[in-house]
Protein backbone atom coordinates (compact mmCIF):
# COMPACT_ATOMS: atom_id res chain seq x y z
CA UNK A 1 0.00 0.00 0.00
CA UNK A 2 3.01 2.38 1.54
CA UNK A 3 4.65 1.61 -1.88
CA UNK A 4 1.66 2.14 -4.47
CA UNK A 5 1.35 5.38 -2.66
CA UNK A 6 4.90 6.51 -3.22
CA UNK A 7 4.94 5.36 -7.25
CA UNK A 8 1.59 7.75 -7.22
CA UNK A 9 3.41 10.92 -5.68
CA UNK A 10 6.61 10.49 -7.82
CA UNK A 11 4.41 10.42 -11.04
CA UNK A 12 2.81 12.83 -10.11
CA UNK A 13 6.30 14.76 -9.66
CA UNK A 14 7.47 14.06 -12.74
CA UNK A 15 3.99 15.65 -14.45
CA UNK A 16 4.78 18.46 -12.51
CA UNK A 17 7.95 18.90 -13.84
CA UNK A 18 7.45 18.39 -17.10
CA UNK A 19 4.21 20.96 -17.09
CA UNK A 20 6.77 23.48 -15.62
CA UNK A 21 9.41 22.79 -18.35
CA UNK A 22 6.76 23.51 -20.86
CA UNK A 23 5.48 26.79 -19.56
CA UNK A 24 8.75 28.01 -19.13
CA UNK A 25 9.84 27.33 -22.80
CA UNK A 26 7.06 29.83 -23.97
CA UNK A 27 7.37 33.36 -22.94
CA UNK A 28 3.85 34.31 -21.12
CA UNK A 29 4.03 37.70 -23.08
CA UNK A 30 3.60 35.24 -26.45
CA UNK A 31 0.78 32.71 -24.67
CA UNK A 32 -2.86 32.43 -25.94
CA UNK A 33 -4.25 36.24 -26.82
CA UNK A 34 -7.50 35.30 -25.07
CA UNK A 35 -6.58 34.95 -21.60
CA UNK A 36 -8.04 38.42 -21.39
CA UNK A 37 -5.28 39.40 -18.74
CA UNK A 38 -4.47 43.35 -18.99
CA UNK A 39 -0.08 42.66 -19.31
CA UNK A 40 0.42 46.27 -20.01
CA UNK A 41 -1.34 47.03 -16.52
CA UNK A 42 1.11 44.53 -14.87
CA UNK A 43 4.23 46.40 -12.70
CA UNK A 44 7.05 44.11 -13.57
CA UNK A 45 9.31 46.08 -11.80
CA UNK A 46 7.55 44.64 -8.67
CA UNK A 47 8.53 41.38 -7.13
CA UNK A 48 5.22 39.43 -7.49
CA UNK A 49 6.32 37.63 -3.58
CA UNK A 50 6.38 40.89 -2.14
CA UNK A 51 3.13 42.61 -3.34
CA UNK A 52 1.24 40.58 -6.18
CA UNK A 53 -1.49 43.32 -6.15
CA UNK A 54 1.12 45.91 -7.57
CA UNK A 55 2.60 43.70 -9.27
CA UNK A 56 -0.53 42.69 -11.62
CA UNK A 57 -2.32 46.04 -11.41
CA UNK A 58 0.72 48.80 -10.76
CA UNK A 59 0.66 50.14 -14.43
CA UNK A 60 -2.98 50.34 -14.70
CA UNK A 61 -2.94 52.37 -11.14
CA UNK A 62 -0.39 54.60 -12.49
CA UNK A 63 -1.80 55.54 -15.78
CA UNK A 64 -5.40 55.35 -14.42
CA UNK A 65 -6.97 59.01 -13.38
CA UNK A 66 -10.48 58.68 -11.04
CA UNK A 67 -12.67 60.97 -12.73
CA UNK A 68 -14.20 63.96 -10.99
CA UNK A 69 -17.68 63.00 -10.63
CA UNK A 70 -16.50 59.30 -8.94
CA UNK A 71 -15.50 58.48 -5.67
CA UNK A 72 -13.62 55.39 -6.95
CA UNK A 73 -13.12 53.79 -10.55
CA UNK A 74 -12.09 50.31 -12.09
CA UNK A 75 -12.39 47.63 -14.40
CA UNK A 76 -15.84 47.35 -14.16
CA UNK A 77 -16.56 50.60 -14.05
CA UNK A 78 -14.83 50.52 -17.65
CA UNK A 79 -16.71 47.54 -18.74
CA UNK A 80 -20.09 48.89 -17.59
CA UNK A 81 -19.16 52.48 -19.88
CA UNK A 82 -18.38 50.27 -22.64
CA UNK A 83 -21.74 48.59 -22.69
CA UNK A 84 -23.97 51.82 -22.15
CA UNK A 85 -21.87 53.12 -24.80
CA UNK A 86 -22.34 50.16 -27.28
CA UNK A 87 -26.34 49.44 -25.92
CA UNK A 88 -26.82 53.46 -26.63
CA UNK A 89 -24.82 53.62 -30.62
CA UNK A 90 -27.26 50.07 -31.07
CA UNK A 91 -30.49 52.15 -30.32
CA UNK A 92 -29.31 55.42 -32.29
CA UNK A 93 -29.25 52.90 -35.54
CA UNK A 94 -32.04 51.26 -34.79
CA UNK A 95 -33.93 54.69 -34.96
CA UNK A 96 -32.38 54.80 -38.41
CA UNK A 97 -35.11 52.05 -39.58
CA UNK A 98 -37.98 51.98 -41.56
CA UNK A 99 -40.81 53.49 -40.14
CA UNK A 100 -43.10 51.11 -38.16
CA UNK A 101 -40.77 48.77 -37.71
CA UNK A 102 -40.02 47.34 -34.31
CA UNK A 103 -36.39 48.36 -34.37
CA UNK A 104 -37.73 51.79 -34.99
CA UNK A 105 -40.08 52.20 -32.08
CA UNK A 106 -36.81 51.42 -30.08
CA UNK A 107 -35.42 54.26 -31.40
CA UNK A 108 -38.43 56.81 -31.52
CA UNK A 109 -38.78 55.33 -27.50
CA UNK A 110 -35.72 56.35 -27.16
CA UNK A 111 -35.36 59.52 -28.52
CA UNK A 112 -38.71 60.83 -27.29
CA UNK A 113 -36.92 59.57 -23.61
CA UNK A 114 -33.82 61.92 -24.54
CA UNK A 115 -35.81 64.88 -25.57
CA UNK A 116 -35.57 66.98 -22.36
CA UNK A 117 -37.18 70.28 -24.07
CA UNK A 118 -40.23 68.28 -24.99
CA UNK A 119 -40.76 66.53 -21.57
CA UNK A 120 -40.21 70.02 -19.62
CA UNK A 121 -43.17 71.74 -22.53
CA UNK A 122 -45.38 69.52 -21.22
CA UNK A 123 -44.68 70.64 -17.30
CA UNK A 124 -46.92 68.81 -14.71
CA UNK A 125 -49.41 68.11 -17.42
CA UNK A 126 -49.19 64.42 -17.58
CA UNK A 127 -49.60 63.74 -13.86
CA UNK A 128 -53.06 65.46 -14.12
CA UNK A 129 -54.89 62.40 -13.64
CA UNK A 130 -52.93 61.21 -10.76
CA UNK A 131 -52.73 64.07 -9.30
CA UNK A 132 -56.54 64.66 -9.51
CA UNK A 133 -57.04 61.22 -8.23
CA UNK A 134 -55.11 61.86 -5.56
CA UNK A 135 -56.98 65.06 -4.71
CA UNK A 136 -60.06 63.35 -4.39
CA UNK A 137 -59.33 61.03 -1.59
CA UNK A 138 -62.01 62.37 1.40
CA UNK A 139 -61.91 59.28 3.61
CA UNK A 140 -60.00 55.88 4.38
CA UNK A 141 -61.96 54.37 2.35
CA UNK A 142 -60.93 56.03 -0.65
CA UNK A 143 -57.07 56.56 0.55
CA UNK A 144 -57.23 52.34 1.03
CA UNK A 145 -58.88 52.17 -2.91
CA UNK A 146 -56.36 54.49 -4.45
CA UNK A 147 -53.50 52.56 -2.50
CA UNK A 148 -54.30 49.53 -3.80
CA UNK A 149 -54.72 50.54 -7.16
CA UNK A 150 -51.33 51.29 -7.16
CA UNK A 151 -49.61 48.48 -5.13
CA UNK A 152 -46.69 47.12 -7.32
CA UNK A 153 -46.94 43.32 -6.74
CA UNK A 154 -43.37 42.18 -7.94
CA UNK A 155 -41.20 43.93 -5.71
CA UNK A 156 -38.48 40.23 -4.22
CA UNK A 157 -36.27 41.87 -1.02
CA UNK A 158 -35.05 37.86 -0.39
CA UNK A 159 -33.08 38.17 -3.67
CA UNK A 160 -32.47 41.75 -3.72
CA UNK A 161 -34.41 42.75 -6.96
CA UNK A 162 -36.44 45.41 -7.55
CA UNK A 163 -36.72 46.20 -3.84
CA UNK A 164 -38.21 48.94 -3.73
CA UNK A 165 -41.04 50.61 -5.97
CA UNK A 166 -41.49 54.16 -6.99
CA UNK A 167 -45.49 53.38 -5.13
CA UNK A 168 -46.21 53.92 -1.90
CA UNK A 169 -46.53 50.34 -1.13
CA UNK A 170 -45.08 47.32 -2.83
CA UNK A 171 -46.34 43.54 -1.79
CA UNK A 172 -43.95 40.56 -1.90
CA UNK A 173 -45.60 37.07 -1.43
CA UNK A 174 -43.08 34.59 0.08
CA UNK A 175 -43.26 31.38 2.32
CA UNK A 176 -44.32 32.38 5.85
CA UNK A 177 -40.96 32.74 7.57
CA UNK A 178 -42.52 31.08 10.88
CA UNK A 179 -45.11 28.95 9.11
CA UNK A 180 -42.81 28.04 5.68
CA UNK A 181 -46.18 25.67 4.80
CA UNK A 182 -47.80 28.27 3.47
CA UNK A 183 -47.44 31.49 1.53
CA UNK A 184 -48.09 35.05 2.66
CA UNK A 185 -48.31 38.52 1.41
CA UNK A 186 -45.67 40.67 2.91
CA UNK A 187 -46.42 44.82 2.91
CA UNK A 188 -43.37 46.71 2.14
CA UNK A 189 -43.22 50.70 2.07
CA UNK A 190 -42.01 51.63 -1.37
CA UNK A 191 -38.66 53.60 -0.65
CA UNK A 192 -37.46 57.01 1.03
CA UNK A 193 -36.72 59.66 -1.58
CA UNK A 194 -34.14 60.96 1.05
CA UNK A 195 -31.36 59.01 2.40
CA UNK A 196 -33.32 58.01 5.96
CA UNK A 197 -35.44 59.17 8.75
CA UNK A 198 -33.51 62.32 10.10
CA UNK A 199 -33.60 63.69 6.96
CA UNK A 200 -37.57 64.24 7.29
CA UNK A 201 -37.43 64.75 10.46
CA UNK A 202 -34.32 66.46 11.90
CA UNK A 203 -34.41 69.63 13.01
CA UNK A 204 -31.02 71.55 12.67
CA UNK A 205 -30.59 74.36 10.19
CA UNK A 206 -29.70 72.15 7.30
CA UNK A 207 -32.09 69.84 7.58
CA UNK A 208 -35.18 72.06 7.84
CA UNK A 209 -33.67 73.65 4.76
CA UNK A 210 -33.57 69.89 2.19
CA UNK A 211 -36.72 69.44 4.12
CA UNK A 212 -38.59 72.79 2.49
CA UNK A 213 -36.82 72.03 -0.66
CA UNK A 214 -38.33 68.36 -0.77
Amino acid sequence: MRATYIKKLVSLALVLLLAGSILRAVPFENADSKHGLDLAGMDKQVNPGDDFFSYTNGDWIKATKIPEDRSSYGVFDEVAEQVNRETSDLIKEAGKSSAGSEARKVGDYYDAYMNEKAIEAKGLSPLKAELEEIDSIADKAALARVLGSELRADVDPLNATNFYTDRLFGLWVSPDFNNPVRNVPYMLQGGLGLPDREYYLGTDAENVEIQTKY
